[in-house]
């Protein structure tokens, strides 16, 4: 993950992967989430169009996400991490939960407003 100055996060191939696709595969299919809005910070319709945006990107292209939609992935990673555990999650999402925890984390810091440039 990369962090710009103007408060968007840029995914690497993995996070994409795990964020765009494993993630939002669970909370709209296999987790039966009440109060969606409420738990992920949109409506299902929403989360979805930006889910299919990201997919839709080319392999070169790298994804960028706003605030307001890190937010988003950061809910339903968390939800996803806490629903499933760490068996689960690793047999569903094909990632290690120390790697979802790990995302988190630095989703989780991004959000806190300590963001920074990272360089490759």
């Amino acid at each position: 993950m990369k962090w710009n100055d103007q408060r968007e996060l840029e995914l690497e191939h993995d996070d994409l992967d795990l964020l765009v696709w494993n993630i939002p595969n669970e909370v709209m299919n296999g987790l039966n989430i009440d109060n969606f809005q409420e738990r992920i910070g949109d409506s299902q319709e929403e989360f979805k169009r930006v889910s299919n945006r990201l997919r839709s990107l080319p392999e070169t292209e790298r994804a960028k996400l706003s605030t307001h939609e890190v937010k988003l992935f950061r809910n339903a990673l968390a939800l996803t991490l806490y629903e499933l555990g760490i068996d689960e999650f690793s047999t569903r999402t094909g990632y290690d939960f120390d790697k979802g925890r790990e995302i988190l984390r630095e989703l989780d810091e991004f959000l806190g407003g300590k963001h920074r440039l990272l360089r490759n």
